[in-house]
């Protein structure tokens, strides 16, 4: 079973701690010590340094900006979300059932007045969704 500090040092090793010259002697030690006890994360360190050797063997491929700029362009377009995606359908049936209910159901003002302050309240509220989905924030799009 697995616990907190075959995670520590599982995460040590995925950053290259054991193997840089800028960490510290202990540090080493400490992941050195834990991988000679622990036959978990030793497997799992050794399948770490294949998967590196492996990976570095891969020849590498220059490929023209254009073709960079073109597959930035095609991922941004799709992540744009369309008008009906996610729950869209759901606030405009929402919106078309409150109509829909103002007009039947507003035998008195007192009715009416509800049903039109939850109208507007939805209108507000899908508004402000629109606007967040469609304007996101600088950290979400440098992320």
């Amino acid at each position: 079973m697995e616990n907190f500090q075959c995670q520590k040092i599982r995460e040590e090793i995925a950053m290259g701690d054991r193997l840089s010259s800028s960490a510290e002697n202990t540090t080493k030690s400490e992941v050195d010590r834990h991988l000679r006890d622990c036959e978990n994360c030793r497997a799992w360190a050794e399948q770490s340094d294949q998967i590196v050797n492996l990976t570095k063997e891969i020849p590498q491929f220059d490929v023209p900006e254009a073709v960079t700029q073109r597959i930035l362009q095609a991922v941004a377009e799709e992540n744009k979300p369309s008008f009906l995606s996610n729950d869209y359908g759901i606030w405009l049936g929402a919106a078309a059932v409150t109509t829909l209910a103002v007009f039947v159901l507003s035998d008195t003002v007192e009715n009416l007045e509800g049903l039109a302050s939850w109208s507007v309240g939805l209108a507000v509220i899908m508004i402000v969704r629109l606007v967040i989905l469609r304007f996101p924030s600088p950290k979400a799009v440098h992320q």
